[in-house]
């Protein structure tokens, strides 16, 4: 999560082979811990191709959610990335101190924090 913050700070872009390794590592944990549904992951997969379809939100993020739902269930993933959504949107008040229409924040590091929040939630049985 680290590393696809800084790539998305100093580039706004997260690079593909970075998504696909972490992947397929959170596939190899999924197959490992034998709690593996292929239908329901593909599916999952799918609903969170819609967001990018309908220009919800950038493709890189899409993909970086995608590799995030490799590794936690979609419910909390949406979670973190929701908070995640709202850091942003009050980072972005603070920052602007007014409303900037089309302002151009990189969304991977407040997607990272809001999915650290939705496993610390999910820790704390919150969730």
């Amino acid at each position: 999560m680290i590393t696809a913050s800084v790539y998305d700070i100093r580039t706004h872009r997260i690079p593909n082979l970075l998504i696909l390794a972490g992947g397929i590592v959170g596939i190899l944990i999924m197959v490992i811990n034998g709690n593996i549904n292929i239908t329901g992951t593909l599916l999952e997969l799918l609903c969170l191709f819609g967001f990018s379809f309908f220009n919800l939100m950038g493709m890189g993020d899409v993909k970086y959610w995608m590799m995030i739902t490799t590794f936690i269930p979609l419910r909390y993933s949406a979670f973190g990335v929701a908070a995640g959504a709202a850091v942003l949107i009050v980072f972005g008040l603070i920052k602007e101190k007014r409303y900037v229409p089309n302002a151009a924040y990189p969304f991977a590091p407040f997607m990272s924090v809001g999915v650290i929040m939705a496993e610390i939630a999910r820790f704390m049985n919150v969730l």
